[in-house]
């Protein structure tokens, strides 16, 4: 009977250890700015960086703050010589990669917002990943 109890708790640990090797995806969302606006603007613009140090891909589903009705991802592209603003229906992360948010590529849209944006202010920002817990993160807003 020892030695059956033995074997099923070494079997236990064996196969809790090759479950353990796959890392969950860990979000990282760093470097969050939004861009001072001028009177009287009704949008405004948020660079950051979303790190993922898992071994999973993560879709960025939804973006929200109370400070805008309405936020999408957006990116600049170059088509026919022209520079083109487009909206990114769905974002992911690689695993252990990051996506940059700069100007001239992938930024933030803030739409409907109930007053400019000034220098110095915080901006709860929160971010919904797939098949995660919503993420709030706290913008600064700068003059860029």
């Amino acid at each position: 009977m020892k030695c059956v109890f033995l074997r099923v708790v070494i079997l236990s640990l064996t196969m809790m250890s090759f479950t353990g090797c796959s890392r969950q995806a860990e979000i990282e969302i760093t470097d969050l700015v939004i861009r001072e606006t001028p009177p009287g603007a009704e949008r405004g613009v948020a660079y950051l960086k979303i790190h993922n140090s898992g071994d999973q891909t993560v879709a960025l589903n939804y973006v929200h703050t109370p400070r805008a009705s309405m936020v999408e991802v957006h990116r600049h592209l170059y088509e026919n010589g022209k520079m083109k603003m487009r909206e990114v229906q769905r974002l992911t992360v690689d695993p252990d990669s990051s996506v940059e948010f700069t100007p001239g590529g992938y930024h933030l849209m803030l739409f409907g917002a109930e007053s400019r944006f000034e220098a110095g202010q915080q901006v709860p920002i929160t971010f919904e990943f797939e098949n995660r817990a919503p993420m709030t993160v706290v913008a600064e807003v700068r003059r860029l």
